[in-house]
Order: structure tokens, then C-alpha cells, then sequence
């Protein structure tokens, strides 16, 4: 069964080490938030508890962003900060890139240096939007960008990064970098340094509750926050090894790019015989007969994704993932 830090993805996608924030300059940096949006009292999803407007919150995992967003910032690690995340908890409610915001506003992050992507409810659209708003749009500003995720998700997201043809310097692990701050210094942040040690445990997490011993880190927790670490790794591996076998699940995406040039040069690097075979999409074509088609491809997500938990990638599979991060190298 794939475990964090032993998944593929995990084991061909290295996180650069905490300690070359003292050494990175970047235009921006892109945070993808974590969702969804909960309610601060109960930790559940907003609009399933009813929570009322003003009252939503975001997790953990986004807080962590925040904080080591802004530990960043401090370091003159970026010049600007785009967070990304739409309105995950309900329409009626604040989206992920707007609490995210105003938490790095409260760590001391000067507004005008933070923009926002709300729109997105997903990775997929995360990168789209992002391109269409910002690096696609302004690219004089947006040339060594970074990016910063949490801990389970940030494979896939270089994974992605590397599919949507994004050029990167620098990809963070928030818990790495909150991690880095809080061992500065004579006096080490032991209470976040434990927080940290406990909730990145995947070993404890695989662990079954015991009625005589003290609840673990997660039995703690309330409502979404209660998904412990190993779970989040697990369901990342799957979503990865759908978006390299099922391609149904992310080329209609490319429809929504307003840089063609961009749309085109992601779908050279498909398999040209699936897609002239199973979406009758030929690049010989004009940028509207392939836009038309592309739209016309709905998403063939399972309906029992949870099976392929635990289950080893495919030969094929691994093979190109490890292509994929061997071309990431040489970019």
C-alpha cells in the first residue's frame, strides 16, 4: 500500500530543502489552497452545517500556507503572492483565496502585494485560471515563479505544473517551511515543532483508535480536519494516476486557455494517435475546430475511485510518469 513519502509521485518528485529559502528570488509565487471551506466552530464544510456568512474558516492545512507564505515574504523569498481557491464551502460564503488573504494580511503580508485567483474549485482549474489571469496575461512579471503547496498535495501539483507547460524555480512544502522557521533561532517553536511531527505521522495515522490509550492527533480533530494524512496521501496518489491514464479528466481544460499557442503545445506532448483515435482531435486543424472538440469531451471520473487505493501504479504508467519528472529536470 503507497505511503507518504513512498507513493510515485512521493518518490519521483522531491522537495527542494527548507533551507534554499534564504537563497531564492522569485516574481510570485502560487499558493494552491486546500479546501473546502469550514465552519469555525464545527470544522465542517459551510454550507453543509449551515454556517452563517461571516463565520466560514479555512483548515489547517490552508493555514499553514499562510504562515509559511508569509514567512517567505518576510525572507524576500518573492516579490508577490497569488493564492488560489474558489468558493469551496458554499456560493453564499468567502472562497479559499480570500480567507487565505486575509490570513496573510494578519501575518503581516502588505495587501498590495498579495492577488487572488477565487474562482477555481479545483487544481485543474487552479492552473487555467491562473494562466489566463496572470502569467499568461502579464508574463514580464511573472518569469521565476514558485510554487507552494501542502505537504500530501505538492507532487501533484508539480506533476501539473509540468502537464500545463508552467515553468518553475522553486516548489515549497508549507509544513517544511513552518517547520524551518520554527527551528530558528536559539529557542526552537517546540509546540509547533510536535504539531508538526504529530500531524505529518503516517505511521500513527495508519494506526487504529486503542480504548485505553489517549485519541491520536487526528481523533482530536473536528469535522474535514478529522482526515488524517494518510488518507489525504492515498486519495492524491489516485487522483494522479487517473490524470496520467484517463485523459477525459483534464484536456478539456485546455479549451478555457486563452493562449492557444499554449493549448497547442500541451496537446504535442499527448499520445497524437489517442487523440486523433478517440477524440478526433488532428493539430493540423484551426485553434476553433480543436476548441470545439476538446468542449465536447466529458469527464470519465469513476465511480469507485476509492478501489484503486493501495493498488501499485501500472508499468506504463510509472514509466511516463518518471519521463514527465525527467524532463522537469532538464526545463
Amino acid at each position: 500500500m503507497s505511503e507518504v513519502g513512498e507513493t510515485p509521485t512521493e518518490a519521483l518528485v522531491q522537495t527542494p530543502r527548507t533551507q534554499e529559502v534564504e537563497k531564492t528570488s522569485l516574481d510570485s509565487i502560487l499558493i494552491f489552497g486546500q479546501g473546502p471551506v469550514i465552519d469555525i466552530a464545527t470544522r465542517e464544510k459551510a454550507q453543509v452545517v449551515g454556517t452563517q456568512t461571516g463565520s466560514e474558516d479555512i483548515n489547517l492545512w490552508s493555514e499553514s500556507l499562510a504562515k509559511a507564505a508569509s514567512e517567505l515574504y518576510k525572507r524576500k523569498v518573492m516579490r508577490q503572492i497569488i493564492v488560489m481557491g474558489g468558493k469551496t464551502g458554499g456560493e453564499m460564503y468567502k472562497s479559499e483565496a480570500d480567507l487565505i488573504s486575509d490570513y496573510l494580511e494578519k501575518f503581516g503580508v502588505p495587501k498590495q502585494a498579495i492577488k487572488r485567483e477565487n474562482r477555481s474549485t479545483n487544481t485543474l482549474e487552479n492552473l487555467v485560471n491562473v494562466l489566463n489571469d496572470y502569467l499568461d496575461k502579464d508574463q514580464s512579471h511573472h518569469k521565476d515563479i514558485g510554487v507552494l503547496g501542502a505537504n500530501y498535495h505538492l507532487p501533484r501539483i508539480r506533476l501539473l505544473m509540468q502537464l500545463f507547460h508552467i515553468p518553475y524555480k522553486d516548489a515549497f512544502s508549507a509544513e517544511e517551511v513552518v517547520r524551518f522557521v520554527a527551528r530558528e533561532g536559539e529557542e526552537w517553536d517546540n509546540a509547533t515543532l510536535l504539531e508538526l511531527e504529530r500531524r505529518l505521522d503516517i505511521d500513527a495515522a495508519a494506526k487504529k483508535p486503542h480504548p485505553k490509550l489517549a485519541p491520536g492527533y487526528y481523533p482530536q480533530k473536528k469535522g474535514t480536519e478529522r482526515e488524517d494524512i494518510r488518507k489525504r496521501a492515498q486519495n492524491e496518489d489516485v487522483f494522479t494516476r487517473y490524470l496520467l491514464e484517463i485523459p477525459e479528466n483534464w484536456l478539456g481544460y485546455l479549451a478555457r486557455l486563452s493562449n492557444r499557442n499554449r493549448m497547442r503545445e500541451i496537446l504535442k506532448d499527448q499520445d497524437q494517435d489517442v487523440l486523433k483515435e478517440k477524440f478526433q482531435i488532428d493539430l493540423n486543424e484551426s485553434d476553433a475546430e480543436i476548441v470545439k472538440k476538446l468542449l465536447a469531451i466529458t469527464r470519465d471520473w469513476p465511480k469507485d475511485i476509492g478501489s484503486l487505493r493501495g493498488q501499485d501504479y501500472p508499468a506504463d504508467t510509472r514509466i511516463r510518469l518518471e519521463k514527465m519528472i525527467e524532463k522537469r529536470r532538464i526545463i
